[in-house]
């Protein structure tokens, strides 16, 4: 069922949330340990982020149920409750939007699959697609395949790897659920395809397989015919992951220990970096002219265009967000640690129970949840 949030719920809100930005300096003090704030002014003051705006929003009073996930993309916020309830909310000021009931819970971090003009959430192989504006469903329907890789939308098709009947890029039409063309694949795609480009001959869709090739392909409509890949490159391991752009490379991490770049237009292989010392299974992830790629005991930050190594930010497990001169990562049991770009210097290393859920995005936003509340940083 999809319902706009009516009346008495944005009344609700206006009357607990603090939906317009003011400055951490106007929300007084706090007394508390400063290496584990309980308040949002502590966790303000431990990142230094003083001045920052904040807003919160307090979805768990009017959802009645935990948050279970945070996501952010577009300018949207999507906060999925344990009762299985989708909650968009407007990421510049905290206003509702609208709420979508699901019938299960997405899978993890995979199941959400944001679109253009389109949002979807995957489990298993049940797919539910609304409108990113107004919640409107636009599909409801199990799959006729497994997924063996986290989806991607266009405005009409979607698109994953498969099991069965050999391994495969599949498609499936947002009007009916019916599955599309297929593409056969050498072994199984595992990490999430990527959509590089907008339209026309600027589009193109990638996905890298177990047996280390990368390919790219038009992506056709679901109803359309298979297309005819643009290139195949390869890599010497195998990859597991997904796959990152800054618009003219794309990134792979390898099994082999090495992250790859290759060009856009060609698939040529601009630079290689072999420094992981171990299999790489992680998405890397391109922001602010640098890659950051996951490791075992930290994530290495690379240069974009070179593939240097810059620095390490050890006991890091992902990066969150760029605001100001510093990048933010989230670490182990509730952490999130602050380094300098310029320097690799760690600025801040803050652990707190608001950090149950983590979430950022791509414009330097980061969110940050205890279960009831969320709170914005930008």
């Amino acid at each position: 069922m999809t319902r706009l949030l009516n009346s008495v719920t944005v009344g609700l809100l206006a009357s607990t949330a603090l939906v317009a930005c003011v400055p951490m300096s106007d929300l007084g003090s706090y007394d508390e340990r400063p290496d584990f704030p309980r308040t949002v002014e502590g966790v303000a003051r431990a990142l230094k982020l003083e001045g920052v705006p904040f807003a919160p929003i307090p979805i768990g009073k009017y959802a009645k149920s935990q948050l279970a996930q945070i996501f952010v993309a577009d300018g949207l916020i999507y906060a999925i409750s344990e009762s299985n309830a989708v909650h968009a909310i407007q990421l510049a000021d905290g206003t509702p939007r609208w709420t979508v009931e699901l019938d299960r819970r997405p899978d993890a971090d995979d199941g959400f699959v944001p679109g253009a003009d389109r949002v979807g959430f995957l489990t298993n192989n049940h797919l539910t697609v609304v409108k990113r504006d107004s919640g409107a469903r636009v599909l409801d329907f199990g799959l006729s395949f497994s997924p063996s890789s986290p989806g991607v939308l266009t405005g009409d098709s979607f698109y994953s790897g498969s099991w069965g009947n050999g391994y495969s890029l599949r498609s499936a039409s947002l009007a009916d659920g019916w599955a599309g063309w297929s593409m056969p694949a050498g072994e199984a795609i595992r990490g999430k395809p990527l959509i590089v480009g907008t339209s026309g001959a600027d589009a193109m869709l990638v996905y890298a397989s177990s047996d280390g090739r990368v390919v790219s392909v038009e992506p056709r409509p679901a109803t359309g015919s298979s297309p005819t890949p643009f290139w195949i490159a390869q890599t010497h391991g195998s990859s597991v992951s997904g796959l990152a752009t800054d618009g003219a490379l794309i990134f792979v991490a390898s099994s082999e220990g090495a992250v790859y770049a290759f060009s856009k237009g060609a698939g040529e292989v601009r630079w290689k970096w072999f420094g992981a010392h171990e299999p790489l299974h992680a998405t890397p992830v391109a922001a602010h002219g640098n890659v950051y790629q996951s490791l075992s005991g930290g994530i290495a930050v690379l240069d974009g265009a070179t593939g240097n190594e810059k620095y390490r930010v050890e006991g890091a497990k992902s990066y969150l967000a760029h605001i100001g001169d510093r990048d933010f990562y989230a670490a182990a049991d509730r952490t999130v640690i602050a380094v300098d770009t310029a320097t690799g210097e760690v600025t801040a290393k803050v652990h707190s129970p608001l950090f149950e859920q983590l979430a950022a995005d791509a414009g330097g936003s980061l969110l940050f949840s205890d279960g009831m509340t969320i709170y914005c940083v930008r």
